[in-house]
């Protein structure tokens, strides 16, 4: 089920200040999430809270390997994971 008008909030409290108001499909980097609110980054760098019943949480996972520079020398590799939660 997708829902469109989800609010951001500025504290994981259905009463406290909407800060914006996003539509389904949304995506934002997920900080925590408790169980009952999930703590989300903002474009703006703003961190907001999102009711975890609006959000569905995908792990996305960066990864460059090393293949040796042209010294025959390894190069380390990169691995990042970041959880991304979209608005349902």
């Amino acid at each position: 089920t997708y829902w469109d008008g989800v609010s951001l909030f500025a504290a994981p409290d259905g009463s406290s200040e909407v800060l914006a108001t996003v539509s389904a499909g949304k995506e934002y980097e997920v900080l925590s999430n408790d169980g009952s609110w999930v703590e989300v980054q903002m474009d703006d760098a703003t961190v907001a809270y999102v009711p975890a019943e609006d959000v569905m949480e995908t792990t996305i996972l960066d990864k460059a390997v090393s293949t040796g520079d042209a010294y025959g020398r390894a190069v380390p590799a990169i691995l990042a994971a970041m959880t991304a939660a979209t608005v349902i």
